[in-house]
């Protein structure tokens, strides 16, 4: 997600196609920074988006566009089997990548899934969430700003990723239940991925309103993530 890339610190910090197939468009604001870490001078994931008008759990796989609390746009749903060369989602092979786009994305949702495992381990779900932006872009794995990673930061990101592309490549992410939601225009918004599962929804908490509150005080930019 950078999709909280670039966050201001104030006291705290705080950063954040369309072919065939695609479900109805829906709208989508971010709402927050949710519990995600602050490495590598942006907030990691997961974030809070309204999705639709319910409070969802998001996690970005763009380290490249800006987005800031309480930007609001419009988006496609789609499924990781609709992945393909030419869309619907926001990337495609990366030239310097020996794996195929649907392999790339399947890659992500198996990180994703690692990231709303590890909610409250917020260097771990850090390190889960550099390993999805490097699979588009792997400058990522320098931070912003010239907030680098620490060495078993990289470390970690490198190995996680690493592991999720060969599962990927074995078919292992077959079957996982996770949404891209594509940004239409792509330039609009980052991409985010939401895992569909029970532990993914969002608790309608007092401390979570205040938490998503808290986040939206703050600037994000492109890496609200690079979120």
């Amino acid at each position: 997600m950078k999709l909280i890339r670039r966050l201001a610190f104030w006291g705290i910090a705080g950063a954040f196609c369309f072919s065939g197939g695609a479900i109805a468009e829906v709208n989508m604001t971010l709402t927050g920074v949710g519990t995600g870490a602050n490495m590598g001078g942006v907030y990691t994931s997961p974030y809070v988006a309204s999705i639709n008008g319910v409070s969802t759990y998001v996690i970005c796989d763009d380290f490249t566009t800006d987005v800031w609390v309480g930007d609001t746009w419009e988006a496609n749903e789609y499924t990781l089997s609709e992945v393909g060369s030419s869309g619907p989602q926001k990337f495609t092979t990366p030239d310097w990548s020996p794996y195929s786009i649907q392999q790339e994305y399947d890659a992500a949702a198996v990180l994703a899934e690692d990231v709303m495992a590890n909610i409250g381990n917020a260097t771990l779900a850090g390190e889960y969430s550099y390993a999805i932006w490097t699979l588009f872009d792997p400058a990522a794995i320098d931070g912003y700003g010239g907030n680098s990673l620490t060495g078993s930061q990289q470390s970690a990101v490198n190995s996680f990723r690493t592991a999720a592309l060969t599962q990927a490549a074995s078919g292992g992410a077959s079957g996982l239940d996770v949404s891209i939601y594509t940004p239409n225009p792509l330039g609009a918004a980052q991409e985010f991925l939401v895992v569909n599962a029970p532990e993914a929804s969002l608790p309608a908490t007092l401390g979570f309103e205040l938490v998503a509150l808290v986040g939206g005080i703050f600037l994000m930019r492109r890496r609200l993530v690079r979120a």
